[in-house]
C-alpha cells in the first residue's frame, strides 16, 4: 500500500521558509542547501516557483517515513523535485501536521 502525503493540496509552506532558509545564501545553516537549490535553477527572486515545486512533490511523491512527536504528526518524502533546470534532483521534504490541524506545513528540504 502507497500512502500519500494528507491533504495534501492544501499544504502550506511559508514564504519565509524558502526566503529566509533554504534559498538564503547568508542563514547559517541554510546555505548549503541553498547553494544547491540555486545549482538547479531554483532563485530568490522567484521563490514561488520553490514553493511549487514542493506542492507538486507532496502530491506526486508516496510517504517514505511516518513518525508521531508531541507536536504532532512528521511525514518524509523522498522523490525527484521538478526543477527550473529540468535535471530534477531526488530530495527529502518534511512535512508536518500539528495537533489540531488538518493540513501539512513544510519543515525542511534535504538533498537526498
Amino acid at each position: 500500500m502507497t500512502t500519500r502525503l494528507p491533504n495534501a493540496d492544501s499544504a502550506f509552506v511559508d514564504r519565509a521558509k524558502i526566503t529566509a532558509y533554504l534559498l538564503s545564501p547568508t542563514h547559517k545553516r541554510g546555505q548549503h542547501k541553498a547553494a544547491f537549490f540555486r545549482s538547479f535553477g531554483f532563485d530568490l527572486n522567484d521563490w514561488e516557483v520553490l514553493r511549487d515545486a514542493f506542492h507538486d512533490h507532496a502530491k506526486t511523491n508516496v510517504v517514505a517515513r511516518v513518525e508521531s512527536t508531541s507536536y504532532g504528526m512528521m511525514y518524509e518524502i523522498v522523490g525527484r523535485l521538478v526543477s527550473p533546470d529540468g535535471r530534477n534532483p531526488t530530495v527529502l521534504v518534511v512535512w508536518t501536521i500539528r495537533n489540531g490541524e488538518d493540513f501539512p506545513r513544510l519543515v525542511s528540504a534535504v538533498p537526498s
